[in-house]
């Protein structure tokens, strides 16, 4: 299960296995996510705002990336 993040941390990771990597920060999600070709983001609420969270989906909605609020 990965490690809970504190709310002040605002990035992006990756999970391979039991191990997080950083990415970038959210400011660079869109990048991260064509670079990557993510097919999921999870966002945690802790660390994001309702606001910010859908503004990241809306831009990401024409990848087809399935979201996941945590």
């Amino acid at each position: 299960m990965p490690r809970a993040l504190p709310a002040q941390v605002r990035g992006v990771d990756l999970q391979i296995g039991e191990a997080m990597v950083k990415l970038g920060d959210t400011a660079q999600l869109d990048e991260i996510a064509r670079y990557y070709a993510v097919n999921e983001v999870i966002f945690c609420n802790k660390s994001l705002s309702t606001r910010e969270i859908i503004g990241h989906m809306t831009r990401l909605a024409e990848r087809r990336i399935h979201f996941k609020i945590v």
